[in-house]
């Protein structure tokens, strides 16, 4: 009996920490709905060595419940950082999609970037 109660609380041990280690998204509004459904694809099907670009509070989700690699950090500030971020809201404007694909291509080396709308 000692033996079960200890294997059932290892097992409900080792649940919650995964569960502490696997972040999530709780959407509360619709916007935050479609962010979430965005992390889950992104976690689910890109390489885990996929590198995103985005705006800046779209990266932190990314980097934190995607566990994806970023290519800017809101956390650091230097002057690499501020050409990521230069480079990165360009892509706002209008720019031809060559000219996108080389920015992120071989500016920033960015698999993806991700656009709000």
């Amino acid at each position: 009996a000692s033996i079960m109660a200890v294997a059932l609380l290892v097992y409900v041990n080792q649940t919650s920490l995964n569960a502490a280690l696997s972040p999530r998204v709780v959407p509360s509004s619709h916007g935050e709905q479609q962010q979430a459904d965005l992390l889950k694809y992104i976690r689910s099907n890109t390489p885990r060595n996929a590198s995103f670009a985005a705006s800046m509070p779209l990266t932190s989700a990314i980097r934190f419940v995607a566990n994806r690699p970023i290519t800017m950090h809101p956390q650091y500030e230097n002057a690499e950082t501020r050409r990521r971020i230069k480079v990165v809201y360009q892509m706002y404007g209008l720019k031809p999609l060559k000219t996108i694909h080389k920015l992120l291509k071989e500016d920033i080396q960015s698999t993806y970037f991700v656009m709000e709308g």
